[in-house]
C-alpha cells in the first residue's frame, strides 16, 4: 500500500523551504489543493454515476439511453451541466440573496465533510482522529 505521508511531506517541503512560505501560506495552500482534488474526484463519480444511471434505465426499459452526445452518449452529462450553467439564474424577489446562494454550498459541504473522518490509504485521511473507525 503507498503511503500518502511521503507526497504531502514533500509537497510541504516544497512549500516552506523551496518556495519560502510560511506557516500560514503552506497550510492555507494545502487545504484549498485537497479541497479542490476532493471535489474534483466527487464531481467525476457523480458525472459516472449519473451516465450508468441514465443507461441502466433505459436497459430496464429496452431502449438505448442517452446517444446524442459524443460516442454512446458519454458527454451527455457535461452537456447537461452546460446548459444548466448557461441557462439564467433568477430568484425570489423578497428572498435573502445570502442564503439563496449558501444553501446548495452548505449541502455539498455536509456530503463531502462525511468523507473526511475516513481513512482512505496510510496517510491518505483528511482529518485523524483518536477513535478507532476501522
Amino acid at each position: 500500500m503507498f503511503d500518502f505521508k511521503i507526497v504531502t511531506t514533500w509537497f510541504d517541503n516544497l512549500l516552506r523551504q523551496t518556495l519560502g512560505l510560511g506557516d500560514f501560506w503552506s497550510i492555507l495552500i494545502e487545504c484549498v489543493l485537497v479541497g479542490v482534488i476532493v471535489l474534483t474526484i466527487y464531481a467525476l463519480i457523480a458525472m459516472f454515476m449519473i451516465f450508468f444511471e441514465r443507461k441502466v434505465c433505459a436497459w430496464f426499459q429496452c431502449r438505448l439511453g442517452p446517444m446524442r452526445v459524443g460516442p454512446w452518449g458519454i458527454f451527455q452529462v457535461m452537456a447537461d451541466v452546460l446548459k444548466m450553467l448557461i441557462k439564467e439564474i433568477f430568484g425570489v424577489d423578497r428572498s435573502d440573496k445570502f442564503l439563496y446562494a449558501l444553501a446548495p454550498c452548505l449541502t455539498i459541504l455536509a456530503s463531502v465533510g462525511t468523507f473526511a473522518f475516513l481513512p482512505w490509504n496510510k496517510g491518505a485521511q483528511v482529518l485523524d482522529f483518536n477513535v478507532g473507525v476501522f
